[in-house]
């Protein structure tokens, strides 16, 4: 399953450095993300690439979402990688925005215990425009903010 995971990221990388035709579309997308309830902090770099762009009402794009996060609990911390699928909804600048996918933590050097990852929010980015806004709840990042760019 690790290795799965890691060959999954590095394709998602692989496929970002190609270089793109000249044109307004933004296909992938580099941001961080900083998520906090209570006790709990999260801190991580993601990166997405677009894969599917149906131009549905409730499905206007699909991207595969890779990300390292580090995270504290109290007197705890930790890393987490996570692999997952985002959908946009909206042509316009601001979106909705929905995943789901998986959260890899590191159980033991040979284990890794494995969590459903899943985002609900709001996604400012204008089409054909590099900066990105999201904010929003989910898990691993619970309540969180993100600023990046896309290209």
């Amino acid at each position: 399953m690790k290795k799965f995971f890691i060959i999954s990221l590095m394709m998602v990388l692989v496929c970002s450095a190609f270089a793109h035709e000249a044109h307004k579309e933004n296909t992938t997308a580099v941001y961080g993300t900083v998520g906090t309830f209570v006790l709990y902090f999260n801190a991580g770099i993601n990166v997405e690439r677009k894969i599917w762009d149906p131009g549905y009402l409730l499905l206007d794009e699909l991207w595969l979402h890779g990300g390292f996060n580090g995270w504290k609990v109290m007197d705890k911390n930790g890393v987490s990688a996570v692999l997952s699928i985002h959908a946009l909804t909206g042509k316009k600048m601001l979106h909705f925005e929905y995943g789901l996918g998986l959260t890899y933590i590191p159980g033991s050097a040979t284990d890794w215990v494995v969590f459903p990852s899943v985002n609900f929010g709001v996604r400012y980015q204008k089409p054909g425009n590099s900066l990105i806004l999201r904010t929003g709840i989910g898990f691993p990042e619970i309540a969180y903010l993100s600023a990046g760019y896309a290209f």
